[in-house]
């Protein structure tokens, strides 16, 4: 199965470039993200998606309430702080999924990887709070 995807994920590096861009500052938080936050990102989780390696489902979450709501939020606090998550976060499933035409052909596939729901929802929490920065 890993020689399928390996022409998909092995590209070759991007050449440098000497193109420089003019940006003005942005002005970015650095605070660890707080419970309005996670709550948010809990509420907008889709339930019916798969879970990672941990098998945790996404229902688990959207239903743990305020309790799971201030554990995740300690969690990611602890993340932010040690700039650094756990490894299992960095683990995913990679699964082929057919798109059209011929079943024995490997271009036919695409992968999709699936990913912990609590590194979603961290990663979630850090990319809306850097839309709501630039906005």
């Amino acid at each position: 199965m890993g020689r399928i995807f390996e022409g998909q994920i092995n590209w070759p590096a991007a050449p440098a470039t000497s193109v420089r861009l003019s940006c003005p500052p942005w002005p970015v938080t650095t605070d660890p993200p707080n419970e309005a936050e996670v709550r948010k990102e809990l509420q907008l989780l889709k339930r019916y998606k798969s879970p990672g390696l941990d098998d945790l489902l996404p229902a688990l979450f959207k239903d743990g309430g305020d309790f799971l709501t201030k554990e995740l939020t300690v969690l990611f606090t602890k993340v932010w702080e040690l700039e650094s998550v756990p490894t299992s976060w960095n683990e995913s499933i990679v699964l082929p999924i057919f798109k059209k035409g011929s079943r024995r052909s490997c271009n036919k596939y695409r992968g999709i990887s699936l990913l912990p729901i609590a590194s979603k929802l961290l990663a979630s929490v850090i990319l809306r709070g850097l839309f709501k920065t630039r906005d």
